[in-house]
């Protein structure tokens, strides 16, 4: 089983992110320089031959990381809001739980009264039907 990660400090890296230079920003492969949307020098990463995968992930980690903040608060906020459906949810089974109790406690008093009084099952069918409660195990 693999351990789950810590949250990160979503405040820190947002400050981070909002001091950055705005973007999106843009690689130069040729010299392998990344700019930002006007032109400006934004970092450089070290020159290759070709596309340079430093340079291109420099590039977008400007739009990715607030697309990414943004998600991971938008799961936040779901995880909140299921655990508050979730806890709602065990409310009204322990509630239904305890009609169960009851509803056994019933048929048991029944089962007990027609024990006692097969010829009762008539007037004890007859209260069922009719909603009337059933009779307590002293009679009442």
């Amino acid at each position: 089983m693999t351990a789950q990660p810590e949250r990160p400090d979503l405040d820190t890296i947002q400050a981070r992110t909002d001091a950055a230079t705005d973007g999106p920003w843009y690689a130069d492969h040729v010299n392998d320089v990344v700019y930002d949307f006007d032109g400006r020098f934004v970092a450089q990463t070290v020159l290759m031959n070709g596309p340079n995968p430093d340079a291109i992930f420099t590039a977008h980690a400007r739009t990715d990381v607030p697309e990414l903040i943004a998600y991971a608060r938008h799961l936040e906020t779901r995880v909140a809001e299921l655990e508050q459906d979730l806890a709602g949810e065990q409310a009204r089974l322990a509630d239904r739980a305890l009609e169960a109790r009851e509803l056994r406690a019933e048929c048991s008093r029944a089962a007990t009264l027609l024990s006692r009084d097969p010829d009762g099952a008539r007037v004890l069918l007859d209260r069922l039907a009719t909603g009337a409660p059933v009779p307590a195990r002293d009679g009442r």
